[in-house]
């Protein structure tokens, strides 16, 4: 990386959009960006950028300096990365990672985590958007017949837009 310095002095001169010279410009960007693609909850600001700055959280905020904070695919790569300290690489589509997903036992993140490593970065959104209604809103359930329910009743736009893309 010996041309980052070189990187600086383009975005210093006005090439390549925003440039963001603290953790909270990075922060801010990103959760602006999951509440803009509709991510509830995780986006919500301000709780998300002072999170985001946590060094708990310094996963995600590396992800997010390492790519594009204004993209919904590449903020929602780093919810993954953050969760499952890995970035999606695959080729599958959300339904069949969802598909996945609820093959795995309730509360099996590392099951959960393989399924999504599998899915193309192109589709991280709708999955991250699917996973994070489940999360919220069917906190409760307890197996896949009343998670099933919940995700029906509770989150059927998230997954109905998972199983088109």
């Amino acid at each position: 990386m010996k041309l980052a310095w070189l990187w600086g002095a383009v975005a210093l001169a006005g090439c390549g959009g925003p440039t963001y010279t603290t953790d909270q410009q990075w922060c801010d960007a990103a959760c602006a960006t999951l509440l803009a693609c509709g991510v509830q909850g995780i986006g919500d600001q301000p709780t998300c950028s002072a999170n985001c700055q946590k060094p708990s959280d310094a996963v995600f905020l590396g992800c997010v300096k390492g790519g594009n904070p204004a993209d919904c695919n590449s903020v929602s790569t780093c919810v993954i990365k953050q969760t499952c300290n890995l970035v999606p690489g695959g080729t599958n589509s959300c339904q069949l990672t969802a598909t996945c997903e609820a093959n795995c036992p309730v509360g099996d993140v590392a099951c959960g985590c393989a399924c999504v490593s599998a899915i193309n970065p192109a589709k991280a959104r709708n999955i991250v958007l699917n996973n994070n209604c489940i999360l919220f809103n069917c906190q409760g359930c307890t197996d896949a017949t009343t998670c099933g329910i919940c995700i029906q009743g509770r989150c059927s736009a998230q997954a109905q837009q998972c199983q088109n893309s």
